[in-house]
């Protein structure tokens, strides 16, 4: 069977939520949103047109990480149609799986909203199956509605996606990697520019046991710019670490003048290899598997990589 056939990918994608609620004002709702599932799962079940297919939120949580203040949610699509099918292991027999009046199959992700200045950012854990950023959104302005008890009242909660990572390319040809390039759309980071100046822990993405001889970043809307960076700016880290693992630190020069940056390239990819463990079949294809605390874990460890690589601190 062919290596390439795996049906889910991995990624994580960040978005930037444009709301009339603050993050404070989204915490509360998803606590109405926690108390009302407490007392009623099914008052939480929203249906939004899907015919048998409904939003739910499952788990929620309040945390701060590095002094950043944040809500992860487990949040996914409810549904009784269309369901897998069963093997009975003492019969043979398969059949659509069967599902008790009040049950339903739950396709998940995970979600994490955190405060970087004025702006509210959202980290999505990609799942094919799973509803989309803008479904959450959709379940947000309902459940404010309904806490407020007004279904009149207006608000409004949309995302637009700045950056997207796919985890499972990047963890397949982490051996024969020589080069990376990344780019950007600087208006996504306001000034990247800038940031790259503010900052000497830009971006902080890692790679198991990459050895790049060559990195490129590049940003194409207006300023346009490009830094380059050779073996020789690379600077060894962490020896501790177990062999084979790397954690770099490269030092590049922006134009003429040459004014030096830190760039920290840390555990992005590297991560989920660690904490999210895909589980395979005996032909080795991925099997969709959830488990929250890790993947929880691994959405908490990243916020402070993408605030910094937005040029927080």
């Amino acid at each position: 069977m062919s290596e390439a056939v795996d049906s889910v990918e991995r990624s994580i994608h960040v978005y930037k939520l444009d709301s009339t609620l603050g993050f404070d004002e989204i915490e509360k709702v998803v606590n109405y949103i926690e108390t009302v599932r407490n007392s009623t799962p099914s008052d939480v079940l929203l249906d939004v047109g899907e015919k048998t297919r409904f939003l739910f939120l499952s788990a929620s949580g309040p945390g701060t990480l590095s002094g950043t203040k944040f809500v992860w949610l487990k949040f996914g699509w409810a549904r009784r149609s269309g369901l897998p099918e069963a093997i009975d292991a003492r019969t043979g027999r398969v059949e659509v799986l069967r599902l008790g009046s009040d049950v339903y199959l739950f396709e998940p992700s995970h979600f994490l909203l955190f405060r970087h200045g004025k702006d509210i950012l959202m980290l999505y854990e990609y799942n094919a199956f799973a509803p989309r950023p803008l479904r959450l959104c959709q379940y947000i302005e309902e459940f404010y509605r309904r806490m407020k008890g007004d279904p009149n009242v207006k608000v409004r909660v949309s995302a637009r996606r700045l950056l997207a990572r796919n985890v499972e390319e990047v963890l397949k040809q982490f051996n024969v990697v020589r080069s990376l390039r990344i780019e950007l759309e600087a208006d996504a980071y306001k000034n990247l520019a800038e940031a790259l100046h503010k900052s000497e822990e830009v971006f902080r993405l890692v790679f198991e046991t990459f050895s790049p001889k060559y990195v490129a970043i590049t940003w194409r809307s207006p300023p346009r710019g490009r830094l380059e960076v050779s073996p020789s700016d690379v600077i060894e880290m962490f020896r501790r670490l177990e062999p084979g693992l790397r954690s770099i630190v490269v030092t590049v020069k922006k134009g003429v003048r040459g004014r030096s940056v830190k760039i920290d390239l840390k555990k992005c990819f590297l991560i989920f290899k660690k904490h999210v463990k895909l589980a395979r079949d005996s032909e080795g294809n991925v099997l969709r598997t959830t488990d929250t605390q890790d993947a929880v874990d691994v959405l908490k460890s990243l916020v402070g990589e993408v605030v910094a690589s937005l040029g927080g601190s």
